[in-house]
C-alpha cells in the first residue's frame, strides 16, 4: 500500500487549529478504505488472516496512513473482536497502540488526549497561547510516551492555577509570553477567584498544600466528580481546576515509574491490589471477550444529542446492550476532540476498559519491582516469586504467555509447598526466559516481512519521523545492512511497548542474578523449615485433584488437554525411589500398584493379564522439564505366550506376535540391559532368509517365528524375564518395568542430556501408565505419527507411518509420510486415511489454541479412530535462508530440514573416525587447524555425523555429547523422530528422511549417496531449514559414478 504524495492536516471545527499535530499525514480517502478493506478480510476469518494484522499496523505507525475519527476504524476492530482468539486480540491490541487519532476514547491513553484537548480548546479561546499550545503538543505526546516532563509542567500548571503565580511554570513558558499570563489577563476577576476558590476548597478537604510540590501526589486521591456540580464557582472555572486535576491524575498514572509505592501501602498491600487488578483482567476476558459471536455486526447507529431517538435508544442501552453499536454525536457534529462524540459497542467498551486496566496493571508493576523487589532477599524470595507468578498472568491476558510460561509460574508461586530448591528455581526461570524469547521470535516474525515491504516502496531520505527517531544519524545511508539495522530497531521498539512484558523480563533477570551469586547453596529449598506438611500422592489420575508437574511430570500434565487420549494414571514423584527388590517389598506400594491398575482396567474396559479380555499397557517417563528420548519407554507390558495367542485368535496372528517381540525386545534391553544388537541381528537374519525389506512384509507366520527367536535369546541372556512371562506375574513385571523407568533420569545418556542443555536441579521422572492403543493393528487403516501446528503462524508439518508402533517413528527407525500435502502430488495420511485426518486436524487446532504454543502431537490411529498420545511444545523456527544451490554448492541428496542453519564439516559415521584423535578433547583443534588453510565463507564447523536411524540415545551418548561442534544426517528419522526435539532443544543442525541414503551397516568408512560414494572425511555442508546436503565442490562427471573424497 502506497499513500499519494498529497498532504493536509485534519483541522478543528472550532479553533480551526491542527488536530493532527504529530506529523503532516499522506493520506487519501482511497487509502483509508483500502485499509478498512483489508480489516473487512481479517474479520471475516480472524483465526486465519489475523497475519495480516501486522501489515495494517506497520502501514498505520511507519507507511504514512493517518486515520482520523471520521474514519470510523472503531467498527472494523469491534469486529476483529468478535472470534475467541487470544492471538488476535493481541494485534488488535497492538493495532490500536497504532492509531494516533481515535474517534473514541480507545484505551487509557485517549482519555487523556480528550482531557488535553478539551484543556487546549478553553484555553486557546481565552486566548492563553503559550499553555494551549502546550496542551495540544501534548495531546500527540501522549500517545508516543512523550516525557514525564509532561507531568512535572501539569503539576506546575496546577500549582500556577492554586495561587496565580507564574513562576510555577516559568521554566516551561517563553520569557516574552509570562506578562500575558497573568490570571486575569485571560479570564475575569471572578473566574480567576473561582479557579482559585475551587483549588482552596480541594486543599483544605484533602490536606494538600498546594505551593509544596512534593504534596502534588495527594491530588491522585481527589474525586474531582464531586465538585463538577458546585455553583459556588463559575463553570468555566470549575472545568480548568478539575480537568487540570484529571490530566495530573492521568499523566501520572501513565508515566509514574517512582521509587515510592503509590499510596504507600506495604508489600502485602500492594500485592493484593495487583491481584485484584488481574481478576478484574480475567473476569472480563472470560466473560465479555472469550465466547465466539459468530452472527455479524449489525450495522451502526448515529445518534445526536436532543434526537427524536436519543432518549430511548439511551434506555436501551441500560436495558438491552446486545443491540447494533452506536455512535453518540454532540449537537454539533464535527471531531472527537471539539465535540467528544462516543462509540458504543459492547465488546468493544469490554476491551477499552480491559485497556486501562492494563496500562494500571503495568503501573502496579513497576512500582512494585522498584519500590518492594529493589533487591532480592533470602526473606522476599517466596513473595519474590508470588509477583513473578503475576506478571506472567497479566501478559497471558493480553494472549502472550503459552502452557510452559503459565505453568513455570504457578510452579514457582508455589515453590514453598512443592520444596523447590534453589536449582530447580533457576531451572524454572531458564525455561519462562526460553519462553519470552519465543514471544520475541513471533514478534519478528510478524513485524519484519510487512516492514521489509514498507522499506521497499521508501527512499531512506524520506523515511517517517517515527523510524528517523530510532537512530541518532543525521544521514541515514541507503545500503541493506542499515535497513536491516532499522528492522532490528523498530521490532524492539515495539516490545518495548509491551511494559508488562518488559517489567517481568527485568524481574526474571533479578531473580536469576540472585540466584546466581547463590551457586554454592544449590540445594537449599527456597522456604526453610520442615517439609511441607501435604499428604503424599504416590498414584495419580487424571481428573482427580490438579497436582504440579513437579509431581505428575509435564507429559501427563499436559494430558489432561488431549481429547481422545487412552486412559492412564501416574506413579508420582512423591513415591520414594529404591531398588526393585525394596520396591517389590513394600506392601503397602504393591496393594496400591495392583488397586491403581484394577481402576485403570475398569475405566479401558479391559485388564492386564486377563486372558478373556486382555489389555497391553505401556510405562513411560515424563520429567517436570521434558528430555525427549532419553529415558525409558517400555510398551506392550502385559503379554506373554497365552495372552499372545489370545490377541492372535482375537484380532490377528501378524499383530499379536508383532507386539510380543517388541516387548520381549523393550523389556530385554531396558531393565536387564541387554544390547540392542542382540535382537538386531535376529531380525536382520530373518530379513535375508525370508526375503523382505521390511517387517511389515512378513507372512504372520514368520513374525511368530522371529518373536519366539526372540524370546529364546532373551532366556539365554536374562532367564529371570522369560520365568516371570511363564508364569504370568504380570504384576511383578509391570513393577519391574516401572522401576526401571523410575530409575532412567540417572541413566547415561539422561545425564549427559541434562550437562548439555544446563538443566541444573534432581527433578526425577514419574513412570506413566497407561492404555495401549495399536498403529500395527491393521496395515491400510492403521498408523501413528507426529504432528505439529504453529497457531500464529499457521504453519502445518507432521509425519505418519502405516502399520507401525509409535516407538518406531519417535526412534526414526521406519519410514515416513507426510501428514498433508496442499499440491496432493504425493501419498500423505490426508490422502490414505482421510476421516482419520479431518478428526486428528480438528483435535490439533483446538489443542493448540487452547495451550497457546507451537503444538506437537504424537499420535495412533486404530482401525481408524484418532487417539492422542502425547502433546509438547514444538521450538521449531523457520527462517529465511536462501538454498545452498545459491552459494554455489554441489547438492547431492535432499532430506527433511528439521533444525538449525546451515552447518559446514567434516563427514564422518563414528566418533571414533575423528582420531587418529588420541584423545576426543582434542577434536576441536583439527577443525581450527584446517580452517587456517580455508577462506572465511568456506571454514568449517565441525563434524556431520552420518547414521542410518537416529536412536535418541545413541545420538545423545555419541553425538551431541562429545566436545565438539556436531550435526546429524540419518537416512530414516526426521521430523518426527525424538532427535529432532534433541536437536531443537540444544540448537543442533539435523537433517532427516534423506532417502538418497543407501542403507548401510556397521560404521563404513563410506556412505553412497544415489549411487554418489562419500569417503569418510570428505568436507560437506548441510542446510537445516531447506534439507540439502552437499559437497564443497562439483563432482567431475567421470568420478560421480565412483567415490568422492577430499580429506
Amino acid at each position: 500500500m502506497r499513500p499519494r504524495e498529497k498532504r493536509f492536516n485534519i483541522e478543528d471545527d472550532d479553533t480551526g487549529e491542527p488536530v493532527v499535530v504529530a506529523e503532516d499525514t499522506a493520506v487519501n480517502e482511497t487509502h483509508v478504505q483500502h485499509i478498512k478493506s483489508l480489516m473487512t478480510i481479517v474479520a471475516s476469518n480472524p483465526r486465519v488472516m489475523h497475519r495480516l494484522i501486522p501489515y495494517l499496523i506497520v502501514q498505520i505507525e511507519i507507511g504514512r496512513t493517518q486515520l482520523c475519527d471520521e474514519d470510523l476504524i472503531q467498527v472494523e476492530i469491534s469486529k476483529l473482536l468478535r472470534a475467541n482468539s487470544s492471538i488476535t486480540h493481541f494485534l488488535i491490541r497492538t493495532l490500536i497502540k497504532a492509531i494516533p487519532y481515535s474517534f473514541k476514547d480507545i484505551g487509557p491513553l485517549d482519555a487523556l488526549r480528550l482531557t488535553a484537548a478539551g484543556l487546549a480548546k478553553e484555553l486557546a479561546n481565552r486566548g492563553v497561547k503559550p499553555i494551549g499550545n502546550f496542551l495540544g503538543k501534548l495531546r500527540g505526546d501522549i500517545h508516543w510516551r512523550g516525557s514525564m516532563d509532561n507531568l512535572f509542567f501539569a503539576m506546575g500548571i496546577v500549582r500556577y492555577l492554586a495561587s496565580g503565580d507564574r513562576g510555577y511554570i516559568a521554566e516551561w513558558m517563553p520569557q516574552e509570553s509570562l506578562p500575558y499570563l497573568e490570571m486575569t489577563q485571560w479570564c475575569s476577576a471572578e473566574e480567576a477567584a473561582g479557579i482559585k476558590g475551587c483549588y482552596a476548597q480541594i486543599c483544605a478537604d484533602y490536606g494538600i498544600d498546594p505551593l509544596s510540590r512534593d504534596s502534588m501526589n495527594q491530588f491522585l486521591q481527589v474525586d474531582t466528580a464531586r465538585y463538577r456540580e458546585d455553583d459556588r464557582w463559575p463553570p468555566f472555572a470549575r472545568r480548568v481546576a478539575l480537568d487540570m486535576i484529571d490530566l495530573v491524575k492521568g499523566l501520572h498514572t501513565k508515566y509514574f515509574i517512582g521509587r515510592e509505592s503509590i499510596s504507600d501501602h506495604d508489600e502485602t498491600e500492594d500485592l493484593e491490589r495487583l491481584e485484584k487488578v488481574l481478576e478484574r483482567r480475567i473476569h472480563t476476558k472470560r466473560t465479555f471477550l472469550t465466547p465466539d459471536l459468530k452472527d455479524p455486526l449489525p450495522n451502526v447507529a448515529t445518534l445526536t444529542e436532543g434526537s427524536e431517538g436519543w432518549t430511548v435508544e439511551l434506555d436501551r442501552l441500560r436495558k438491552d446492550p446486545s443491540g447494533p453499536p452506536i455512535i453518540l454525536r454532540a449537537k454539533k457534529a464535527g471531531h472527537a476532540y471539539a465535540q467528544r462524540a462516543t462509540y458504543l459497542e459492547p465488546r468493544f467498551e469490554a476491551f477499552n476498559e480491559d485497556l486501562s486496566d492494563e496500562a494500571l496493571q503495568e503501573t502496579l508493576a513497576t512500582s512494585i519491582n522498584n519500590t518492594h523487589f529493589d533487591a532480592i532477599t533470602l526473606e522476599n524470595l517466596p513473595r519474590a516469586l508470588l509477583f513473578l507468578d503475576y506478571l506472567v498472568t497479566g501478559i497471558s491476558v493480553n494472549g502472550h504467555s503459552s502452557y510452559y510460561l503459565r505453568q513455570a509460574s504457578r510452579d514457582l508461586r508455589q515453590a514453598g509447598e512443592l520444596g523447590l530448591t534453589f536449582d530447580k528455581v533457576r531451572d524454572l526461570l531458564k525455561l519462562i526466559k526460553k519462553e519470552l524469547d519465543d514471544i520475541h521470535a513471533q514478534y519478528r516474525h510478524w513485524f519484519e516481512p510487512p516492514f521489509d515491504d514498507v522499506l521497499s516502496h521508501c527512499a531512506m531520505e524520506n523515511l517517517p519521523r517515527k523510524l528517523r527517531d530510532l537512530t541518532t544519524l543525521k544521514e541515514i545511508p541507503d545500503t541493506d545492512f542499515f535497513k536491516n539495522y532499522l528492522k532490528t530497531l523498530y521490532v524492539s521498539d515495539l516490545q518495548a511497548r509491551d511494559g508488562n512484558l518488559r517489567v517481568l523480563e527485568t524481574f526474571v533477570e533479578k531473580v536469576e542474578l540472585f540466584l546466581s551469586q547463590r551457586l554454592a547453596e544449590s540445594g537449599r529449598t527456597v522456604v526453610s523449615g520442615p517439609a511441607s506438611n501435604q499428604p503424599l500422592i504416590p498414584f495419580h489420575f487424571p481428573g482427580d485433584e490438579e497436582v504440579s508437574p513437579c509431581k505428575i511430570g509435564q507429559k501427563a500434565s499436559l494430558l489432561h488437554f488431549a481429547e481422545n487420549t487412552p486412559p492412564f494414571f501416574v506413579i508420582t514423584t512423591d513415591q520414594a525411589v529404591k531398588s526393585y527388590e525394596e520396591m517389590a517389598a513394600d506392601e503397602e506400594f504393591r496393594r496400591g500398584l495392583a488397586h491403581a491398575m484394577d481402576r485403570l482396567g475398569r475405566m479401558w474396559g479391559r485388564f492386564l493379564g486377563d486372558v478373556d479380555n486382555p489389555a497391553l499397557f505401556s510405562v513411560r517417563s515424563g520429567a517436570r522439564i521434558s528430555m525427549p528420548g532419553m529415558m525409558i519407554t517400555i510398551t506392550n507390558v502385559g503379554i506373554n505366550d497365552q495372552i499372545a495367542e489370545v490377541l492372535s485368535e482375537k484380532v490377528g496372528e501378524w499383530f499379536a506376535y508383532d507386539c510380543y517381540r517388541r516387548f520381549l525386545q523393550e523389556f530385554g534391553e531396558s531393565v536387564f540391559g541387554i544390547e540392542r544388537e542382540e535382537f538386531q541381528q535376529i531380525i536382520d537374519d530373518k530379513k535375508a532368509r525370508f526375503n523382505v525389506l521390511r517387517k511389515a512384509l512378513m507372512s504372520a507366520e514368520q513374525m511368530k517365528s522371529l518373536a519366539f527367536d526372540y524370546k529364546r535369546r532373551l532366556a539365554e541372556l536374562a532367564p529371570r524375564a522369560v520365568e516371570m512371562l511363564d508364569r504370568g506375574n504380570f504384576l511383578d513385571i509391570l513393577l519391574h518395568c516401572a522401576v526401571a523407568v523410575l530409575h532412567s533420569y540417572e541413566g547415561n545418556a539422561a545425564t549427559k542430556y541434562r550437562q548439555a542443555a544446563g538443566i541444573d536441579g534432581n527433578w526425577r521422572t514419574p513412570a506413566i501408565i497407561q492404555a495401549m492403543v495399536y498403529g500395527n493393528m491393521e496395515l491400510h487403516s492403521s498408523g501413528t505419527g507426529v504432528v505439529s501446528y504453529n497457531p500464529f503462524t499457521m504453519d502445518l508439518r507432521g509425519e505418519f507411518a502405516q502399520g507401525d508402533q509409535g516407538t518406531d517413528v519417535v526412534d526414526g527407525k521406519v519410514v515416513t509420510m507426510p501428514v498433508y500435502d496442499p499440491w496432493k502430488t504425493r501419498e500423505c495420511l490426508a490422502s490414505q486415511l482421510p476421516e482419520a485426518w479431518k478428526e486428528l486436524s480438528s483435535i490439533l487446532f483446538r489443542t493448540a489454541e487452547k495451550l497457546h504454543l507451537d503444538t506437537r502431537v504424537e499420535y495412533t490411529i486404530e482401525k481408524g479412530k484418532v487417539f492422542i498420545l502425547q502433546i509438547r511444545k514444538d521450538r521449531e523456527r523457520k527462517e529465511r535462508i536462501p538454498s545452498l544451490k545459491e552459494f554455489g554448492y554441489h547438492v547431492i541428496a535432499q532430506g527433511t530440514g528439521v533444525s538449525g542453519k546451515i552447518f559446514r564439516g567434516i563427514m564422518v559415521t563414528d566418533r571414533n573416525q575423528i582420531a587418529p584423535f588420541r584423545h576426543i578433547n582434542k577434536a576441536q583443534s583439527i577443525i581450527d587447524a584446517m580452517n587456517e588453510t580455508l577462506p572465511e565463507l568456506h571454514k568449517l564447523d565441525g563434524f556431520i555425523f552420518v547414521v542410518n536411524d537416529p536412536i535418541p540415545e545413541e545420538i545423545m551418548e555419541e553425538i551431541f555429547s562429545l566436545p565438539v561442534n556436531t550435526a546429524l544426517v540419518s537416512r530414516l528419522g526426521g521430523r518426527g523422530a525424538h532427535a529432532a526435539d534433541i536437536s531443537k532443544s540444544l540448537g543442533k543442525v539435523y537433517v532427516g528422511q534423506v532417502r538418497q541414503i543407501e542403507k548401510f551397516a556397521g560404521k563404513p568408512e563410506v556412505v553412497s549417496f544415489d549411487g554418489l560414494n562419500v569417503i569418510v572425511g570428505t568436507k560437506m555442508v548441510i542446510h537445516g531449514q531447506t534439507g540439502e546436503v552437499a559437497l564443497y565442490k562439483p563432482i567431475p562427471a567421470q568420478q560421480s559414478e565412483l567415490s568422492c573424497g577430499e580429506p
